[in-house]
């Protein structure tokens, strides 16, 4: 059976067009039970992407295409007025529009549209990186993994990582969709999970 991976879960953020700000998430080695890519990808289990979105053409479709690892993609979009929703169905995504009444009535409504074991939830404008992609896979399929897992946000805005201050911190974003809800106090959800949580 597939280890589970020996290293953290890292998170780091990207620029935005025109300066604005947008995230990356990036990380380690990979599960490798039988010497290829078809073994883990036969043995690990389901994975969903979650998304809120609104007005997000800029950065949806990055967003989307650095997931490929996911089997399945929500998005839950409040009635954008660009093309979203286009580009989310495009590459895939299961769409639905819903009244925005607040992020965590939002995220809690695409997290109960998701079906597989484990859920990863990301904003608009994060992405992962390809070794991150490789560390979440090792880790879902680990024969001891938690319930839930911390992933290290680093800031890159106008051409800098800003690694000291506030960034780089940790916000759980992979977990199993059967232990975990969102709460915590508007406009700061967060993602609440019964059982142990690493990074």
């Amino acid at each position: 059976p597939c280890r589970p991976y020996q290293r953290r879960l890292r998170f780091l953020r990207v620029g935005r067009p025109g300066g604005k700000q947008a995230l990356v998430l990036y990380g380690g080695a990979p599960c490798n039970p039988g010497g290829g890519v078809e073994a883990l990808m036969t043995l690990r289990p389901s994975l969903a992407l979650i998304v809120i979105t609104r007005n997000e053409e800029q950065l949806i479709g990055e967003c989307l295409r650095s997931a490929p690892i996911c089997d399945e993609i929500i998005v839950v979009d409040s009635f954008s007025t660009d093309r979203t929703v286009e580009i989310a169905q495009d590459l895939g995504a299961r769409v639905f529009q819903r009244r925005f009444e607040g992020y965590i009535k939002q995220k809690q409504f695409a997290l109960e549209q998701a079906t597989s074991d484990w859920v990863l939830s990301l904003d608009a404008d994060e992405q992962l990186t390809h070794g991150l992609r490789q560390e979440i896979e090792a880790t879902i399929c680990g024969a001891e993994t938690a319930v839930g897992y911390k992933i290290r946000r680093i800031l890159y805005q106008l051409g800098h990582y800003y690694t000291r201050s506030t960034y780089p911190d940790f916000h759980l974003r992979l977990f199993r969709r059967a232990a975990a809800r969102f709460g915590g106090v508007e406009p700061h959800g967060k993602v609440l999970v019964t059982g142990a949580v690493k990074r």
